[in-house]
């Protein structure tokens, strides 16, 4: 239920006095969340910068000299990296958190640095790979069945 309050005995003061105590640390409890902010904004802005600058001077001539399956567990942990970072960019659209600083800008520049590696190991991994050509056959059975479909969608 409720308070019921008498006139007679209304003491505001007895009943504001709870309200005003409680809500006195909100400037400082404001100040402190702040500071933790910036303070984890800024360490974020240094490990993204460190990560970019990594990424950037990655020597993509050792990629030549490595097996098919280093470069098969390259392009795995490259496009786990790619999911994660794109998690943590929706993750941060979702708090408005990107507005704040540029982080959005510097996961753009993982992320593009991130897809161009990838571009670069699967050129490398399939380089040397002989290329199958399709034989007569399938051929001539994929243009007959084509053909069959066709018709049947033309005749409805």
């Amino acid at each position: 239920m409720g308070i019921a309050l008498n006139f007679n005995e209304l003491n505001i003061e007895r009943y504001t006095k709870p309200l005003v105590k409680d809500t006195e640390y909100i400037g400082i409890l404001s100040g402190i969340i702040n500071f933790m902010q910036w303070n984890v904004r800024r360490r974020l802005n240094r490990h993204l910068g460190k990560l970019i600058q990594g990424l950037e001077n990655t020597d993509t001539e050792s990629f030549t000299k490595a097996t098919p399956e280093q470069l098969e567990n390259l392009l795995i942990d490259v496009n786990n990296a790619i999911q994660q970072i794109t998690k943590l960019d929706e993750d941060f659209s979702k708090v408005d958190y990107l507005k704040k600083s540029k982080v959005h800008e510097k996961i753009e520049k993982i992320l593009a640095a991130f897809y161009k590696i990838e571009s670069i190991l699967h050129k490398t991994k399939y380089k040397n790979i002989p290329i199958e050509k399709t034989s007569p056959k399938i051929i001539e059975g994929i243009t007959k069945m084509n053909r069959r479909n066709m018709s049947k969608l033309i005749s409805f």
